[in-house]
């Protein structure tokens, strides 16, 4: 995708209303598409270290590896909140907001601090 075409190679121009929304275009379709599928999938949903396994090698495949990572903890409960309220599929809604719940509890149970929240 070409987004700022210039005669002058030392200076860009601002892309135009078209290429705004092709940008916008292709970061929905991205977001919709790949990101949230991989990080919503079962692949690495599971109920391992609060339903997740957060360390992937370089064929984004889980290593086994399970360390104690709040903000990787944080992070894919965002995802989950980001994928629900993006999806119209009831069903799937459902078993994503059960993902969310489980890793809200887990993170709720292993990093909160009774004395000081």
């Amino acid at each position: 995708m070409t987004l700022f075409v210039t005669a002058d190679r030392n200076r860009l121009d601002p892309p135009n209303a078209n290429a705004y929304k092709s940008i916008k275009d292709f970061l929905i379709e991205h977001l919709d598409n790949e990101v949230l599928p991989f990080w919503v999938s079962a692949k690495l949903n599971n109920n391992t270290f609060g339903g997740y396994l957060p360390f992937l090698d370089k064929n984004l495949e889980p290593t086994g590896e399970l360390q104690e990572h709040v903000i990787v903890q944080l992070r894919v409960l965002y995802v989950h909140a980001v994928a629900i309220s993006r999806t119209a599929d009831g069903e799937l809604q459902a078993k994503l907001f059960r993902q969310y719940q489980r890793k809200f509890a887990f993170l709720r149970q292993t990093y909160w601090d009774e004395k000081n929240g």
